[in-house]
């Protein structure tokens, strides 16, 4: 715990404006705080589906038709 308190006191001053803060984990069991309760599968779902939603359906929507004009050519070779 030393040298971790050791190096992020030796790092340079944040450019982009206040300095990051050390701060203690709250008790357990604190609903505000760090409540040492795991998350859901659900959770990890919805929080991936919003993740996909927003940033990987254009891409997959490309690459689909990347596929679609490669099988394409493949027939019209034919």
């Amino acid at each position: 715990m030393l040298e971790y308190l050791t190096v992020f006191c030796s790092q340079k001053p944040n450019p982009f404006g206040q300095e990051p803060q050390l701060t203690m984990f709250s008790k357990p069991n604190i609903e505000a705080g760090y409540n040492d309760v795991p998350i859901t599968s659900n959770m990890i779902t919805d929080v991936y589906l919003d993740f996909v939603e927003q940033t990987c359906q254009v891409e997959s929507a490309d690459y689909c038709k990347t596929l679609t004009g490669i099988e394409a050519n493949h027939f019209h070779d034919m």
